[in-house]
């Protein structure tokens, strides 16, 4: 629905044979785009080529309207920070910075607040930054999920009028607040029965395995 959302991917065998590919449909695209007058910027469009691999063989540039795109790190895509080596770092700083900056509002509003409005303000407000999308980064490191987790405890301190003293056993007995943990956990659960019964689009759908018959439960 948004031109600036468009991508266009390849899964890579042969990264010249690729790069014909994603050539050729960007081919289309601007043939499309001068039809109906709409116009793409090369130079605001990146390429972005992901894999683990410690040595990557060299891949073609792509161009559009004869001029090259530029080949980045890292890209947001819908609010999601992408790396080319398959890590979460820059997308878990984006989120934490963010949900810092909102939970200092919070912390300037406890005393105004009471318990029950504070408790919204994270859950409505800053819960929602820490979980966006989950299912896609849930694969990142301990540490990182150590720093989410750490901004739900100071919130949970803030709500509940707990000092820095108090322990996170205590605390989580208090606020009884679901841990993060568990609720990308639920999350995973619930993508994976969408994607069993079908109620997902094919491109997940289809990555479900179908059922054979065996003697083993």
């Amino acid at each position: 629905m948004f031109a600036d959302d468009t991508s266009l991917f390849v899964i890579v065998e042969q990264p010249h044979a690729a790069a014909d590919l994603l050539q050729d449909d960007i081919r289309k695209i601007s043939s499309w785009a001068e039809k109906w007058l709409v116009t793409f910027n090369p130079s605001k469009s990146e390429s972005l080529i992901v894999s683990r691999k410690r040595f990557r063989q060299p891949h073609p540039p792509l161009t559009m309207l004869g001029e090259q795109i530029p080949e980045v790190q890292e890209h947001k895509h819908l609010g999601v920070f992408l790396s080319n080596d398959c890590s979460w770092h820059s997308h878990i700083d984006y989120v934490t910075e963010k949900a810092w900056k909102r939970v200092n509002i919070m912390r300037k509003l406890k005393f105004s607040l009471d318990r029950k409005a504070l408790e919204i303000i994270y859950i409505s407000c800053i819960r929602p930054l820490l979980e966006y999308a989950d299912v896609v980064w849930t694969n990142c490191t301990k540490y990182e999920m150590d720093r989410l987790d750490k901004i739900q405890h100071e919130c949970a301190r803030i709500a509940s009028g707990a000092s820095k003293l108090v322990s996170l056993e205590m605390l989580q007995e208090e606020i009884n607040w679901e841990s993060l943990t568990n609720r990308r956990y639920k999350h995973r659960l619930t993508l994976f029965y969408k994607m069993y019964t079908n109620e997902t689009p094919n491109y997940l759908s289809s990555v479900i395995p179908q059922p054979t018959e065996n003697r083993y439960n």
